[in-house]
């Protein structure tokens, strides 16, 4: 379908329209500061795990822990963050993912073959007091998107090593792979890979429609680009870019509007960007609707009922302040 088709056919759909808000509150912040991350919603509990920081050295350090906030406490006891069993080793973008009350944790970077920069085709399930391997990836596909749709959990974009050399950032490059696991099987198949090769995007669904917005490229820099991916016709589609090329930043989605927030550049000195954005998937159409109170890269957006938690990341670019922090945002 092309973009004008699709005009035609959602604007005479009613919209709910973005709205400029500034409601935003703190919530309980994570127990480490913690950036690179990819949480999900876990039954009734809100899950990080991994992630990098910097030590008081300079020093990328690489996390194992797993922590989880619960949403459904006594009112005698207060909410905090609960310890989860920790990952198998330290690792940072690790995709978690929730399906039919399993969690899952896919690929990452960890510290392998003398480098911080190993991407891993591990696929692990959280079973009791333990993570357990299941069926490898048929590559290592890092720095991704992902989204869950009948029963199968969907990546694409990212990057994976060029070649034999797989420890240091510059091992990878930029690809447009599309790949699907099958839960119930425990098997992996190739669907049909996106338009825009990149790293870093932000992605949610909305209808029956994965879309996949802004992200970097290691030679060239931020994107602005919107692709959509149709799960019925298994096809790709191009919608609106997002206004500004953002890369590192993360996206959640309310009733029919996206949400995306933070990022970094690197240009003029570097900085985080600290506007929210909306996109109406009924019209086709961005608008500004909010300042992040403090602006972070590297973050997670989840959405829970009609709000948006905005976790951890990074104030500075690079893994540089790394945060505690967690943020609700109500649009």
């Amino acid at each position: 379908m092309q973009r004008r088709e699709f005009l035609t056919l959602v604007l005479g759909s009613a919209a709910t329209g973005c709205l400029a808000s500034s409601n935003w509150r703190t919530a309980v912040p994570l127990p480490l500061a913690t950036q690179e991350i990819y949480p999900v919603l876990h039954d009734d509990l809100l899950v990080v795990a991994g992630g990098l920081s910097r030590s008081n050295a300079g020093e990328l350090v690489m996390s194992d822990k797993v922590f989880g906030f619960p949403f459904l406490a006594t009112q005698a006891k207060p909410v905090e963050w609960i310890e989860l069993p920790n990952l198998p080793q330290p690792s940072h973008h690790v995709m978690l993912q929730s399906l039919n009350q399993r969690l899952f944790a896919l690929s990452g970077f960890s510290a392998n073959n003398s480098g911080q920069w190993s991407a891993s085709t591990r696929v692990l399930e959280l079973r009791g007091n333990a993570w357990t391997s299941l069926a490898s990836m048929p590559f290592p596909l890092c720095e991704t998107v992902s989204a869950i749709h009948q029963g199968r959990i969907h990546l694409a974009t990212g990057r994976r090593p060029t070649a034999l050399k797989n420890s240091q950032w510059k091992d990878h490059n930029d690809v447009a792979e599309h790949l699907i696991f099958d839960v119930a099987n425990n098997e992996w198949s190739v669907g049909t890979a996106a338009p825009t090769a990149r790293n870093s995007a932000a992605a949610a669904v909305v209808n029956h429609h994965w879309h996949i917005i802004g992200g970097r490229t290691v030679a060239g820099g931020n994107l602005a680009t919107h692709e959509v991916y149709d799960f019925d016709s298994k096809k790709w589609d191009v919608r609106a870019p997002l206004p500004d090329a953002q890369g590192g930043l993360a996206a959640a989605a309310v009733n029919n509007n996206l949400y995306v927030f933070g990022g970094e550049y690197f240009t003029q000195g570097g900085g985080v960007y600290s506007a929210v954005w909306c996109y109406d998937t009924t019209t086709d159409r961005w608008e500004k609707v909010s300042e992040m109170p403090v602006p972070r890269h590297g973050l997670g957006a989840i959405a829970v009922e009609d709000e948006i938690y905005v976790i951890a990341g990074a104030a500075k670019a690079g893994a540089n302040q790394t945060s505690k922090r967690v943020s609700i945002f109500k649009p």
